[in-house]
């Protein structure tokens, strides 16, 4: 039995969903960031058909900006701290 040499391209390609679903994010934020500059194109099929690549993708994410994480406002910080402090835990210094 012959294998489809097509079928690894059909395979290779998502849609919208699976796409954020690969990202690890909701469609919403999918959409959100799908503009952003670091983001491959969609490949158009049609005007209602639109599909990523997965290899592009997964390269696109490998390469996505990185940030450092906000530090913790400093109301929410106290009040862990006096949680802790009820509880008899450690405070970090």
């Amino acid at each position: 039995m012959q294998e489809n040499p097509g079928s690894t391209v059909v395979a290779e390609l998502l849609s919208d969903q699976q796409a954020a679903a690969l990202m690890g994010v909701s469609c919403r934020k999918f959409h959100e960031i799908r503009h952003e500059e670091w983001m491959p194109k969609p490949i158009v099929l049609g005007p209602r058909f639109v599909k990523w690549s997965r290899s592009e993708l997964l390269a696109a994410i490998s390469n996505a900006p990185r940030q450092e994480a906000a530090p913790e406002p400093a109301q929410l910080l106290r009040g862990r701290i006096e949680k802790m402090k009820r509880a008899g835990c450690a405070v970090p210094a």
